[in-house]
């Protein structure tokens, strides 16, 4: 991990071994260090953070480490993320509040691209909304 000091590539494959040997906390201690000692890379060792907890099966805990990514928890793929891992682990009104937060924040954000940055938003999210919608018959 020397070699590549300000990478956290070397991190997350030593982490990989790790992973395999079921040794979850120790995974989630590392990468939480990493992000404190590294701000710059703080947002990638969350998001890994966040995907090996999910694969380990805690998708509330997923959900939560991806909410707390100030720069990524507005964007419209990471919307759809969070409310699915809500959904999968069973929080359907963490799922719904969610849903409300993102339309009230885009509400709330306008400006010169407003229209296209709508449509994205639209575009992405209606079929997970839609399916969301029926399948909780919110």
């Amino acid at each position: 991990m020397e070699t590549f000091p300000d990478s956290i590539i070397p991190t997350i494959l030593s982490l990989a071994v790790t992973f395999k040997e079921r040794k979850q906390a120790h995974v989630e201690n590392v990468l939480d260090k990493y992000a404190a000692e590294h701000p710059k890379s703080a947002t990638d060792a969350s998001v890994v953070r966040a995907q090996a907890t999910a694969a380990a099966g805690n998708f509330l805990e997923a959900a939560k480490s991806l909410e707390a990514i100030p720069e990524l928890r507005h964007k419209p793929g990471m919307i759809a993320t969070i409310v699915a891992l809500r959904e999968k682990g069973g929080d359907v009104q963490g799922a719904e509040i969610v849903l409300d937060n993102a339309v009230e924040y885009w509400r709330n954000h306008t400006g010169d691209d407003v229209r296209s940055t709508l449509e994205t938003i639209i575009q992405v999210l209606f079929k997970p909304l839609e399916s969301f919608l029926i399948y909780h018959h919110v």
